[in-house]
């Protein structure tokens, strides 16, 4: 789920920042430039953690900017087919229930949820799924659950989930 990855990023700076503080004002561009945002190929960069190396500049003939290649470790954000993890459920529905992990979201189809549960839809303020054995065992909107991710899809800069609901540990977490 969160990997530490050696990351290349090109950065362009304009004359008016080459200088005495140039290694700090691209430390800064790039954090401003890449934290917080998706890579379809890496997952959503969470952190960068260090600057290993400002590589030679390069100036651009048709601008006077300079180009600059950076090295850096980053903390990705990139969950994988299999995992096991805890959401919280965004929504509940006669098909399933939605739930989020971080910038994730995730769908959970009725026939992936556990057999002793059934929808209870007349619940207030919003349906949930209960337990037929232990009904304190809900699935409500703002509850957390424990999933496995069945398949993970790209889509632009949103990353979505279907996981599933069957096994045995798997359903909501209670304290």
């Amino acid at each position: 789920m969160f990997f530490i990855l050696s990351l290349k990023k090109n950065l362009k700076l304009t004359p008016e920042y080459l200088g005495k503080r140039i290694n700090k004002h691209l430390a800064n561009l790039l954090n401003s430039a890449v934290e917080g945002s998706f890579d379809t190929k890496f997952g959503y960069i969470v952190k960068v953690l260090k600057h290993e190396k400002i590589g030679e500049g390069k100036v651009q003939d048709s601008s006077g900017d300079v180009l600059f290649p950076l090295l850096y470790k980053a903390l990705v954000f990139m969950p994988y087919k299999g995992e096991v993890v805890d959401a919280m459920v965004s929504q509940v529905m006669e098909v399933g229930f939605t739930a989020t992990l971080g910038p994730m979201s995730m769908f959970v189809a009725a026939q992936n949820i556990a057999a002793d549960y059934y929808l209870e839809p007349e619940a207030r303020p919003h349906p949930r799924w209960v337990n037929k054995t232990d009904p304190s065992k809900t699935i409500q909107v703002g509850g957390d659950v424990r999933l496995r991710i069945m398949s993970v899809r790209v889509n632009g800069n949103e990353m979505m989930g279907v996981c599933e609901m069957s096994e045995a540990y798997l359903g909501p977490i209670t304290v």
